[in-house]
Order: C-alpha cells, then structure tokens, then sequence
C-alpha cells in the first residue's frame, strides 16, 4: 500500500469497485484527488473531488499506509497518468 501511495498525486484517480477486473457497471465509482498530505510514517490523508456522491468531497484518513474507510464500494487502487 505504501508504494501505491508514494505514487498518488493531485490529478490521479480513486478506484473503487466490488469485482476488480469486470466491466463497469453500478457497483463501480471512480473519484479525481486533489489533496494528498503524508509524513514519512504515511499518516495523513487524501482528499477526493465525487462528482456523483451525495457529498462533493470526501476526505480519507490514511495511518501507516493503511486508507480508513467505511466505503461502498471498497476503494481498491489507483490510476496516474506519468
């Protein structure tokens, strides 16, 4: 987890979904980061803009690279254009 974090940056995007690998359907989300704040025991957090949730932003507590959350889907990776 750390190294995918180490990689994460303003701009990539949030994958969440319950089946990785099956094609998208309601079951999948994606949400754009714009704020990624760590120290170097990766605690801090990530913050995410969600065009489709009720909420606008969403903002995940990460400890030890480990992400805190409660979410619907699961959060299960990354995507960064290099």
């Amino acid at each position: 987890a750390k190294t995918a974090l180490a990689q994460v940056k303003p701009g990539c995007v949030a994958i969440f979904t319950d089946n990785p690998g099956e094609r998208i359907n309601s079951r999948r989300h994606v949400a754009v980061v714009y704020f990624k704040d760590l120290d170097q025991d990766y605690k801090g957090k990530l913050s995410t803009y969600d065009a489709n949730s009720n909420e606008q932003s969403q903002n995940y507590k990460v400890d030890r690279g480990g992400i805190m959350l409660g979410t619907s889907p699961p959060l299960v990776g990354f995507g960064c254009l290099k």
